[in-house]
């Protein structure tokens, strides 16, 4: 992260002078700069071009575990983590279902209103008297 900043703004300030505020050394950066992308980058690339592409044809719905299916059936060896890694780094995510909200009361109804009737009988004296 610091060696990207360090790359980015290497026109505006000196290379050795952004190493020494971060603590850094310079051939550090320079062993950094000058790297290949590693054999795991290179496979991670190739997922994220899947992962994206299953993520649009399922419509934004599918989370990692169904992605993971998927790249599963077609033989791809990326496991569970590592779909949910790549769906982040990428931004993405399945978008969940609400939940089942029920309906209130709707005290604005129009059917009128009940009288209590127990009240009507008064208090019993004795069970099943209502």
């Amino acid at each position: 992260m610091q060696y990207q900043f360090i790359q980015n703004n290497q026109s505006s300030y000196r290379v050795d002078e952004m190493c020494d505020c971060f603590g850094l050394s310079r051939s550090g950066y320079y062993s950094w700069s000058g790297r290949k992308p590693s054999a795991r980058a290179l496979e991670d690339e190739v997922y994220k071009d899947r992962v994206s592409e299953l993520h649009r044809q399922a419509k934004g719905r599918y989370g990692h575990r169904p992605i993971h299916e998927h790249l599963k059936d077609e033989q791809l060896g990326c496991g569970r983590d590592r779909t949910l890694r790549l769906m982040q780094e990428l931004g993405i995510a399945g978008v969940q279902k609400s939940g089942f909200k029920p309906l209130g009361t709707d005290s604005k109804h129009s059917f009128g209103y009940s009288a209590n009737l127990l009240k009507k009988l008064g208090n019993p004296e004795q069970p099943n008297q209502a």
